[in-house]
């Protein structure tokens, strides 16, 4: 019972987030910086999570441990969209007083190229805040997606710090890769 309780609530999360993609795809306009993909029927799901809290200072981009997972686009098949959520309970604290606008980054891979929107460095997943400590997570999430062709790819997360006085905590991380052709 307790598997088809999970089963439902992986199938619901993942076709929310197929319909919030699929929706904020379909409402984005032409202005500049702005790009569009669309897919049909979901043809696969594959779920990576943890609930071990991992510590992060690092100024370049590092693996999350065990964030990845492989997804196959068959021969034969069309250039597919990859859509990778991540979520996670995050805090990113200081360590000895770094700069205010100091932030924390997560970025995710397929086939080692960062998937759209590409941010690179520009997108803070958590902040330091005025107040904040290594004990105040709070819940954040991505959702990336990039269309690729036939092969099978590794979609993996990958963490850095703008600043090595921070500590980037992340805990109770979710995964959730989908194929649509």
């Amino acid at each position: 019972m307790q598997q088809r309780r999970y089963l439902l609530l992986v199938l619901a999360s993942a076709g929310t987030a197929l319909v919030t993609a699929l929706a904020t795809i379909a409402l984005a306009g032409h202005e500049a910086g702005h790009t569009r993909d669309s897919g049909g029927a979901v043809r696969r799901v594959k779920v990576v999570r943890s609930t071990n809290t991992t510590n992060m200072s690092s100024p370049t981009w590092v693996n999350l441990p065990g964030a990845a997972t492989r997804i196959r686009i068959p021969q034969g098949a069309r250039r597919d969209l990859i859509l990778a959520t991540f979520s996670a309970e995050s805090t990113c604290a200081e360590g000895d007083q770094p700069p205010p606008e100091s932030f924390c980054s997560v970025r995710i891979l397929v086939g080692g190229q960062e998937m759209h929107p590409q941010s690179g460095d520009d997108f803070g997943f958590d902040y330091l805040g005025d107040f904040q400590s290594a004990s105040d997570f709070s819940a954040h999430s991505m959702q990336r997606s990039m269309k690729v062709s036939p092969g099978t790819y590794t979609v993996r997360v990958q963490t850095k710090v703008s600043d090595t006085q921070l500590v980037f905590e992340l805990d109770d991380w979710h995964l959730t890769v989908m194929r649509i052709d």
